[in-house]
């Protein structure tokens, strides 16, 4: 998954379609808050558990 911001107009705009018609938008934003967490090293422990708390929760 490339960070949104490097996605063209049109991907944008049928990533955004898909997510809205789908259960997909819930999954997209656990995936993109992971990613942001991975890539700026801050996985401590307290993030990454309130991160698995609310995927556990959100039944997904």
């Amino acid at each position: 998954m490339r960070r949104p911001e490097q996605l063209t107009e049109t991907e944008r705009k049928c990533c955004d379609e898909l997510c809205e018609r789908t259960a997909l938008a819930v999954t997209t934003q656990y995936a993109r808050r992971l990613a942001v967490m991975m890539r700026g090293r801050r996985c401590e422990y307290l993030a990454l558990d309130v991160w698995l708390a609310d995927v556990r929760l959100g039944g997904q």
